[in-house]
């Protein structure tokens, strides 16, 4: 069984490797390319309302005002919070470099410029494409997955978790700043086969592997979290369980997704949440269902107050 100490020991190493990764785009200076450069400009731009609101045309595909802002914040040691990402790239952000960079059909533009348009960014449609043969214990369908990356692209997450493992990891390693993934390889390839692909963000993905009955109550948790996925064990009384060493970890506005409610039991617990004060039901897509945690209370997760839940509002006239 894992220790506090060796949790604190990982969440400390994946940091400082995802910090490590976003100062340097994962390459050493002397080989950073134009690709690299434009690549973390887009990402910041995609979750910057301020830079959207600044730089309205970088939507439609104009992005020199855009790149003579990245080329003044890496230059003068900006205060603004991603002066040491954009430090980085510095040389490439130069006017002798925007002409080229830009023109169309450039193959560095081609290949992120998705990233902030309205339309799917091409990630996401890569992950969509390799679900079905990831592995061979169930997967999200295309309608789902796409939902999911629309919840996640519109949150800035600094930390989520999910339990069960495939092209959902892929999604949330894209998404979010550290991904805690609860997981298990029962011989399906749920877990290799997703470590492996290419479409993994590896640095931003930290695997506590094991039976959730076991690894969840036995997490320090030490940050809120910003979205969660509840899609380990099926049988009852699993998927509560989970929800239960997670949901009092939600932040106000975070994402809650629990898969396969078509399950009797599972749905048991996707009516309760529809009842209750802390989630709004955002939507279902096929078997998924998309919650929103609002500002209520948190559920005193080591009391009772049964009657203060408004799934059990209405007692059972019989039973």
């Amino acid at each position: 069984m894992r220790s506090e100490k060796q949790n604190d020991l990982e969440i400390d190493h994946v940091r400082t490797t995802v910090a490590e990764a976003m100062v340097t785009g994962g390459h050493d200076r002397k080989k950073r390319t134009q690709q690299d450069a434009l690549r973390s400009l887009l990402d910041i731009y995609r979750h910057r309302s301020d830079l959207k609101k600044a730089f309205p045309e970088a939507k439609a595909g104009d992005y020199v005002r855009l790149v003579q802002w990245a080329a003044w914040v890496s230059a003068n040691e900006s205060s603004d919070p991603v002066f040491s990402i954009l430090h980085g790239y510095e040389q490439w952000y130069l006017p002798e470099h925007n002409l080229h960079l830009f023109q169309d059909h450039n193959p560095a533009l081609e290949d992120v410029k998705m990233r902030i348009h309205d339309g799917v960014p091409a990630f996401v449609k890569d992950i969509i494409d390799v679900a079905e043969g990831l592995h061979q214990c169930g997967t999200f369908g295309p309608e789902p997955l796409a939902a999911l990356a629309d919840h996640l692209l519109k949150r800035h997450i600094e930390c989520s978790a999910e339990t069960g493992s495939g092209a959902s990891t892929l999604l949330f390693s894209h998404s979010s700043d550290l991904h805690l993934a609860f997981t298990i390889d029962s011989g399906g390839g749920s877990v290799d086969n997703v470590k492996i692909s290419p479409l993994l963000r590896q640095d931003h993905v930290l695997w506590i592997e094991g039976p959730t009955q076991l690894t969840l109550p036995t997490y320090r948790f030490q940050e809120k979290l910003q979205a969660v996925l509840i899609d380990g064990p099926h049988a009852y009384p699993f998927p509560d369980l989970e929800y239960y060493y997670l949901y009092q970890h939600l932040e106000t506005g975070a994402l809650l997704v629990i898969d396969d409610i078509q399950i009797p039991t599972i749905h048991n617990l996707f009516e309760f949440l529809r009842k209750d004060a802390m989630f709004v039901l955002d939507e279902v897509v096929d078997t998924t269902a998309f919650f929103t945690r609002t500002d209520a209370p948190t559920f005193c997760p080591i009391g009772d107050g049964w009657w203060e839940q408004g799934y059990n509002k209405t007692p059972l006239a019989q039973v």
